[in-house]
């Protein structure tokens, strides 16, 4: 099973309660995507402004709904959001604050506002609506939203009338400026305990459910093989907020991509829409919940663990209890085939996060210790060369005790003194040295030196990476990435002086070295 259909799997384990998701990492539902919000703007169940307030920093993070365009929008004239956006967006008034809108709208100001108007009253006119979006569209249409900004914020965003050039306090919020701020929505309603729209279930379900159903062209999608709508755009974002690199893409129409041998992008590369959707929030959810980042390339390790705490049917139990286990009890009619029947529908599952964030540890050179887990493990790794292209370098299932044996070698062969001085004070003070293998870091400051530039730093990691992680998971052909990180160990032993006159940091420098070339010449023949 390829990681597309494990991500998928996991996007629909987490809906279904089965996998838990934390409130501070939920897993974006499909056609949603997340932006860092300023303004948050509360209104009541008829549309009535109520109150606005800044949002603080910590608080920006906020799920929103999308189209494919809007998801990955750029350009002179990127689409809106369907609910929360920017100011030029929502505000009929915005320039007259001082406002300047995308230069590709320059000749026509008032068309982001009319997108945006016009794509939100097409939700609220469909049987999908929902009340709360209703609520928002009503204090739209009343064109007040400046005014009241003006009159709740008007020292943090304004002066004289005018947009400022920089937030007041500007390290309190997300980047950003109050001429571009973003607004999220509350609505509050008597007996409803959820006003943030932002967070609301059935907001989310709403627009999921209407976009879905907009959706009425249909191709074949080359992973599941079923006859579905098709992505156009599939999601970015895998890495981090500002990641605008894609593992999918076919929208280069101009050059020679896939002209001459498909007449579309569909043709070339067809994936479900749905089935994207949840593969890419899936991964993307993964990475920041269990993943580590090494330079540009990101790694994440899941497993599938089901947990079960009671037992099915047993024949072998006392005759009464057999007999109620059969034909249920007599009161209730309900029999223990039919109570392990929805227990095996709701199980629970975890995804080995703790053997996850260990073998990511281990990875750094920061441990060689993983904790247990009781089923195969699948590693993904990309990595991008371009900011809008990405690439798959490593998708792999493999057993968990082989990663196990694996990096235990990996830290026997490579062991070597490790000296990194002392520390504490006074009496307090401890040397740290110990025996064992060098982190990948460590290995780069041999080579480049004690303090390498940040991009040289990033890129030196990543072609040694490969090199561990050819050991993790014992390629054949390991050094096949075309780099071993020897030769520049060597020469960096022979001039040591080129790396600063302190004598532990040659030392250090040495130890790598010889950690390197001992490891080579043992079990593995990765560099």
């Amino acid at each position: 099973m390829n990681w597309m259909h494990d991500a998928a799997k996991i996007y629909d384990a987490v809906m279904d309660g089965r996998i838990s998701e934390s409130p501070d990492l939920p897993l974006v539902p499909i056609s949603h995507t997340e932006a860092n919000a300023h303004v948050e703007i509360t209104l009541s169940a008829d549309g009535v402004f109520l109150a606005a307030r800044m949002i603080p920093k910590r608080e920006a993070t906020t799920i929103l709904p999308s189209t494919e365009e809007s998801a990955t929008r750029s350009g002179k004239q990127p689409k809106p959001h369907p609910l929360h956006d920017k100011l030029q967006y929502l505000a009929s008034d915005f320039r007259k604050c001082g406002g300047r809108v995308t230069i590709g709208f320059v000749n026509d100001p008032e068309q982001p506002q009319k997108d945006f108007i016009e794509g939100l009253s097409a939700w609220c006119a469909s049987s999908y609506a929902h009340r709360k979006v209703l609520a928002v569209q009503t204090y739209l249409h009343g064109k007040s939203l400046m005014s009241d900004l003006q009159k709740n914020l008007g020292t943090v965003l304004f002066d004289g009338g005018l947009f400022r050039d920089v937030f007041v306090n500007k390290k309190d919020y997300a980047t950003g400026t109050p001429m571009d701020c973003f607004v999220r929505w509350r609505v509050e309603i008597p007996g409803d305990p959820e006003s943030k729209l932002w967070r609301d279930k059935a907001v989310q379900k709403s627009w999921t459910d209407y976009y879905l159903s907009s959706k009425t062209e249909k191709g074949r999608c080359y992973v599941t093989g079923a006859e579905v709508p098709l992505a156009t755009l599939h999601p970015a974002r895998l890495r981090h907020g500002g990641d605008k690199a894609k593992l999918i893409s076919a929208n280069d129409e101009n050059g020679l991509t896939f002209r001459g041998r498909m007449t579309s992008g569909q043709e070339a590369c067809g994936v479900g829409f749905e089935f994207s959707q949840k593969a890419h929030s899936a991964l993307r959810w993964l990475i920041a919940r269990q993943g580590r980042i090494f330079g540009d390339c990101a790694y994440v390790v899941w497993g599938w663990q089901d947990e079960v705490h009671e037992s099915p049917f047993n024949p072998f139990n006392d005759t009464d209890q057999a007999f109620e286990d059969l034909f249920g009890d007599a009161e209730t009619g309900i029999t223990q085939l039919n109570r392990a029947e929805k227990l095996a529908d709701k199980r629970r599952i975890t995804l080995a996060a703790l053997y996850a964030k260990d073998l990511m540890r281990c990875m750094a050179g920061y441990g060689n210790r993983l904790s247990a887990c009781h089923s195969n493990i699948h590693i993904v790794a990309i990595d991008s060369a371009t900011t809008g292209r990405m690439s798959l370098v490593l998708d792999r299932t493999i057993e968990s005790t082989r990663l196990i044996e694996n990096l235990q070698a990996w830290h026997r062969d490579a062991a070597w003194l490790q000296d990194f001085g002392l520390i504490g004070s006074g009496k307090e003070r401890k040397s740290r040295r110990f025996i064992g293998a060098p982190a990948p870091v460590d290995i780069v400051k041999a080579v480049y030196g004690q303090d390498p530039n940040k991009k040289l730093l990033s890129a030196a990691i990543n072609r040694i990476l490969p090199v561990i992680r050819s050991i993790l998971i014992c390629l054949k052909s390991a050094n096949a990435s075309g780099y071993s990180p020897n030769k520049s160990l060597r020469s960096a032993v022979k001039f040591p002086l080129s790396h600063g006159t302190s004598r532990r940091l040659r030392e250090r420098m040495i130890a790598n070295a010889c950690s390197s070339i001992f490891c080579s010449k043992n079990s593995f023949t990765v560099v």
